[in-house]
């Protein structure tokens, strides 16, 4: 829905960065960016699910600056924690949300 090359590119750059994190499982591109209500100034949000072995260390690693949060650092319960980044000047806002394993 994006029509821009530039930021489909960058879209799939930060998703493989993303989707390489130990633990997570898939990698979504969310908010305005998917419905076309955006602005140029807007952020790009992500939403990471994860299972198992999952650190939001592994996020800093990435070397983005910005800050990210603890598991459990905020989000009530719908995400579980995330990150405010900003990745080749553009602000990138992560999600994290668990999968839960089966009983």
């Amino acid at each position: 829905m994006m029509g821009n090359s530039a930021d489909e590119q960058f879209v799939d750059y930060v998703a493989q960065r993303l989707a390489g994190v130990p633990g997570v499982c898939a990698v979504a591109l969310g908010g305005s960016r998917v419905t076309g209500d955006h602005h140029l100034d807007r952020d790009f949000d992500f939403a990471i699910y994860y299972r198992g072995r999952f650190t939001p260390d592994d996020i800093r690693q990435l070397g983005w600056p910005g800050q990210v949060s603890d598991i459990g650092g905020w989000g009530c319960g719908i995400m579980n924690g995330g990150a405010w980044l900003t990745v080749d000047e553009r602000r990138v806002d992560v999600c994290l949300r668990p999968l839960w394993m089966s009983p």
